[in-house]
């Protein structure tokens, strides 16, 4: 079984490409699903996929609109029935009406129009003892190459998760719980605006996925988030999130839609937050 994490750390504008809500980290999920899905099907211990994403945050009212693309691939290992491993390789780009997104006080030759992006984990997973249940733990790190993270001193990323599983009905539903925990390695302790930088955070998500129609599946997860900074401030963050997904055999297609962000009361509603960010995405993968 391959798992691929992805981060959502609330807290600078430049640290959003490590949300679990951006294209990548989305459309890298939705290529470790399908690469889970196909691996039950073959003896191979080695699996691969390729996938494509785009997303646009509807809490953004620029005109043209605003859209994130990802490109990229995972490349997976059973180490042993219960072990796996696996890497991937992306790059992600901001277009605004079809052009790159440049900043406005950056030269052409000063702007990264594509940020690669890196990630690699180590899965363990077993039985509860009761068919099918399971449980997982779970290890990942995240190199940052992008230019806003070299130009703010973020190094990598790197945590544990574990979790359970549990499905129900003859596999229609399926329901699991995961427990996280992740920190940056920042080279300064403030950015270049004066804010204090991420220290650590950790967190915690439900997600539920109903077979609808033969392949035809439909997702709902929720999360919560509390960050720690450099400087000692806590903060705390929510998210929801819900989809459809098909599968074709090794192709998969889906669409999601999640919201989230800060509330001023700590009050959250399980089907919509605030307008902090509203991202709606479509991510395809194909596993070989």
């Amino acid at each position: 079984m391959i798992h691929l994490r992805g981060l959502f750390i609330f807290g600078t504008a430049s640290l959003l490409i490590l949300s679990g809500w951006s294209a990548f980290a989305q459309t890298a999920r939705t290529s470790a699903a399908l690469m889970r899905a196909v691996s039950e099907t073959k003896t191979s211990k080695w699996s691969a996929s390729a996938y494509y994403g785009t997303s646009t945050d509807y809490a953004d009212n620029r005109d043209p609109r605003g859209y994130t693309h990802s490109l990229g691939t995972s490349v997976g290992y059973a180490i042993t029935n219960r072990i796996s491993t696996s890497a991937s390789l992306g790059m992600r780009a901001e277009t605004i009406g079809g052009q790159i997104e440049k900043d406005p006080d950056k030269s052409y030759a000063e702007t990264l129009s594509v940020n690669p992006s890196t990630s690699f984990s180590l899965a363990y997973s077993g039985d509860l003892g009761i068919e099918p249940h399971t449980f997982s733990l779970g290890g990942f790190m995240e190199p940052l190459w992008d230019r806003a993270s070299r130009l703010e001193g973020y190094k990598f990323v790197a945590g544990v998760n574990a979790g359970l599983g549990f499905k129900f009905f003859d596999k229609i539903w399926s329901m699991s719980h995961t427990v996280s925990t992740s920190s940056v390695a920042n080279t300064y302790a403030f950015n270049e605006n004066g804010n204090s930088n991420p220290d650590y955070n950790y967190g915690y998500s439900l997600s539920n996925t109903f077979k609808i129609y033969k392949a035809l599946k439909f997702s709902y997860s929720w999360g919560i988030r509390y960050t720690r900074y450099m400087d000692g401030f806590l903060s705390h963050s929510f998210s929801n999130s819900y989809g459809l997904s098909y599968a074709w055999d090794s192709l998969m297609v889906s669409l999601s839609y999640s919201a989230g962000g800060y509330t001023d009361d700590g009050e959250v509603s399980l089907w919509f937050i605030d307008d902090y960010r509203r991202m709606g995405s479509l991510s395809l993968a194909y596993s070989f």
